[in-house]
């Protein structure tokens, strides 16, 4: 059997079992998480990917139609296995649990936002459109008198404009939500059907937030899922 983790690491492994001895052998292989990809991979896989991302879940907005069960999630899932039915591009990373492809960006706040903290990954300057967007248990303030809860205790989201943060950004740098920017985003819930809002994340008082970046699932993880270790990929025999 093959397992992919949300992680995007994976793991083969196979049990062999003779009756008439009653003697059981086990092997596995494991393939570590990817490494962060550098700027040009990233705006590349962009460049693939992250306009049809985009206007797929924007072509929901103002329809009052749902996207699949309209599962907030499903807004996300659905643009990628979207991308993925064109033989000329290469197939994408699905979604998994709550993973979207390279992670682009971790953050948290506590304490209405008095505490903060987050990290950046990859060699990329900006959050880009067709970046997927996901929130835990989060609160984000909308102005002196109202504030949104995301996430209950998950909430997905597509990006649908590029913000470039206020601070500068690198690979492993500690990036504050404050120092990020404004998220404009499509978001869809049960009994909610798609629209568009924006989050500002200097606002950001609880929870913790992720963005994801697709990418090529053989470009980034190094291969395709399948039962059988590829031959060819560098895994390691555990």
């Amino acid at each position: 059997a093959g397992v992919l983790f949300s992680d995007l690491s994976m793991c083969w492994y196979t049990v062999t079992w003779t009756p008439t001895t009653g003697s059981v052998q086990r092997s596995a292989q494991y393939l570590p998480r990817p490494a962060p990809w550098p700027r040009d991979a990233l705006v590349d896989a962009h460049e693939t990917y992250g306009e049809t991302v985009a206007a797929f879940a924007e072509g929901f907005e103002g329809t009052g139609q749902p996207c699949a069960r309209g599962e907030c999630w499903d807004l996300a899932a659905e643009a990628l296995k979207y991308v993925a039915q064109f033989d000329y591009v290469p197939r994408p990373v699905q979604s998994i649990s709550r993973a979207h492809g390279h992670l682009i960006y971790a953050g948290w706040a506590k304490n209405k936002g008095a505490q903060q903290a987050g990290r950046w990954r990859g060699g990329d300057d900006r959050v880009r459109r067709g970046d997927i967007l996901e929130w835990r248990s989060a609160r984000v303030s909308q102005g002196p008198h109202g504030w949104s809860t995301l996430g209950n205790p998950d909430h997905t989201a597509v990006i649908v404009r590029d913000m470039v943060p206020r601070a500068s950004v690198s690979d492993g740098l500690a990036v504050r939500p404050a120092d990020m920017g404004e998220l404009e985003v499509m978001e869809q819930g049960v009994g909610s059907p798609p629209k568009r809002a924006t989050y500002e994340l200097a606002n950001f008082e609880e929870g913790e937030v992720w963005i994801y970046r697709p990418v090529g699932m053989e470009a980034y993880v190094g291969c395709i899922l399948a039962a059988k270790c590829p031959d060819g990929v560098n895994a390691l025999s555990i």
